[in-house]
């Protein structure tokens, strides 16, 4: 019963950004909205860690299955690909890239910053 009160509420942010997305016509996934809301929710301890943590913790997990029905799609339609594949690689690789070299930014930014506050 506690998975699926830590489920419930998932789904409850889930489903209040898909609402402001479709009230507000917001130009954003109401998913991703659903999301800050929670991240907002967890940040100023309106919502405590241990209501979703576990739940989280399987999504988690099981992450990678959630990428098996789209990689088999992907692969039955591949033929669609053919004539950009090398500009699909290409733009897989740099945004690859790209990702890792801003969360390696960040990373370093925060670590600067605790220094900093822990100095003074």
């Amino acid at each position: 019963m506690k998975y699926f009160t830590q489920l419930a509420i998932i789904l409850l942010f889930y489903l209040g950004g898909e609402l402001i997305v479709r009230w507000t016509g917001l130009p954003l996934p109401g998913n991703i909205v659903g999301m800050i809301l929670l991240l907002a929710a967890l940040l100023s301890g309106l919502l405590k860690e241990h209501l979703v943590c576990e739940t989280c913790d399987f999504f988690l997990v099981n992450l990678a299955l959630f990428f098996v029905a789209p990689g088999v799609n992907l692969m039955r339609h591949i033929f669609l690909l053919s004539g950009s594949l090398g500009k699909t690689l290409l733009m897989i690789f740099i945004t690859t890239l790209l990702t890792f070299a801003s969360a390696a930014l960040s990373a370093q930014f925060l670590i600067r910053l605790t220094k900093e506050e822990n100095d003074d």
